[in-house]
């Protein structure tokens, strides 16, 4: 498997639960915010990760990217292993000007939000060096970038308090699986979510330890467990054959491809 389509899998792994997170810290019940997957810009394959738009109500302030929010506020996210480059940015940005001209929105009702786990440090670099725009430092890990055609914010989310958007990533520990599920139900209770089910599956072993730790979270595994969130498979049976098959040195993409399980949940039994 090439590095494209590591890529492309990594960010097809962790697009659902970081919509769904998103939406749990911006507003939860959606009541002011509407919010778009895989916003479509064209017929073609050209979207917009997460597309926010305000309604006539007030903003709810539960995070403070929305300080920046306009009526159309454009989202892109890069998944933990992976990294915002130049030119990410600079297709981002592009996409805000197509869809302006599509959906024929003025450009002064569009904001740009990159939603990323690694701190960008080539692209801070271009954007202040060779741009001449100016980064503001808002803490939190929240960045404003002044000076582009958008308001643009980007969020560094393993330098963010939250711990919803901070948590996706496949290393937690069994405290931090109970948290980030605690966190995620408080805000959108008592639906089956993606956001959950990823997060269960992409750090198997510890939330199974974290089931013993806390007798809220057992609960939730046989209510989990029941539902047959896990394509109706043993999921635990599979990690444990995954695990057999990287001590004999065969390369996670393959285990993966053998085993239909993620390539993040089997890079992380490595």
């Amino acid at each position: 498997m090439d590095e494209q389509a590591q890529e492309d899998n990594l960010k097809h792994w962790w697009h659902p639960p970081f919509y769904q997170g998103l939406i749990a810290v911006l507003d939860p019940t959606e009541k002011s915010l509407v919010f778009q997957d895989e916003h479509r810009l064209s017929k073609e394959a050209l979207r917009i990760d997460v597309l926010v738009t305000t309604n006539d109500s007030d903003i709810p302030e539960n995070h403070a990217l929305v300080k920046m929010f306009k009526k159309h506020n454009v989202f892109e996210y890069k998944a933990h292993n992976d990294s915002l480059t130049k030119e990410d940015y600079t297709i981002s940005v592009g996409k805000g000007h197509i869809y302006s001209g599509f959906k024929k929105v003025k450009m002064s009702e569009i904001t740009v939000t990159f939603v990323v786990n690694k701190f960008p440090r080539t692209v801070m670099e271009h954007l202040t060096e060779e741009r001449n725009f100016t980064v503001e430092d808002k803490g939190d890990g929240l960045h404003y970038i002044h000076g582009d055609v958008f308001p643009i914010q980007i969020l560094v989310c393993r330098k963010n308090d939250n711990i919803i958007l901070k948590n996706l990533h496949d290393k937690l520990t069994p405290t931090e699986v109970y948290e980030t599920i605690h966190a995620f139900e408080t805000l959108r209770p008592g639906e089956k979510n993606v956001y959950v089910e990823k997060i269960i599956q992409a750090n198997w072993s510890a939330y199974k330890e974290a089931s013993k730790m806390y007798p809220t979270l057992k609960e939730r595994f046989l209510e989990v467990d029941k539902e047959g969130w896990f394509d109706e498979r043993d999921r635990g049976r599979d990690i444990e054959k995954a695990k057999k098959m990287l001590r004999l040195d065969i390369p996670a993409e393959k285990v993966a491809e053998a085993m239909e399980l993620p390539i993040d949940m089997v890079r992380a039994l490595a």
